[in-house]
């Protein structure tokens, strides 16, 4: 498994089918930072990320969706490598902190594995176009 940076021209068709199929939005490419990173094997994408610079030293990961056709247990190493690269490229960047939203248990049990503290609970996140 490798990570990369998303490519929007060759990714974005795939990550909006994985967001359909699990009932979420598809979000606008627009909306999306060019911080976004991808994990591949040789023959599959298995889960996105981005990472939202914002004017303090906290950056928020988020959109972190993982392929629902491939093998859960290599979509968990695929975002285990995702959560760690987009740490290290928002330190490298200048970031104290990193932060992200999410209502899975699951996912909140193994973002708390690989570091994160949980802060608050039953939280519900809006967007409003402009």
């Amino acid at each position: 498994m490798q990570v990369r940076d998303f490519d929007s021209s060759k990714d974005y068709t795939d990550v909006s089918t994985w967001w359909k199929k699990q009932d979420w939005p598809v979000l606008p490419l627009s909306i999306l930072t060019t911080s976004g990173f991808i994990v591949e094997n040789n023959t599959d994408k298995l889960a996105a990320t981005w990472v939202f610079k914002t004017n303090c030293p906290v950056y928020i990961m988020e959109w972190t969706v993982g392929n629902p056709d491939v093998k859960w247990e290599d979509r968990q190493e695929a975002i285990k490598m995702l959560t760690s690269s987009a740490a290290e490229w928002a330190k490298n960047d200048g970031a104290s902190y990193i932060m992200t939203m999410t209502k899975s248990e699951r996912f909140m049990d193994k973002l708390q594995e690989y570091g994160f503290t949980k802060m608050d609970t039953d939280m519900t996140h809006l967007i409003r176009s402009l």
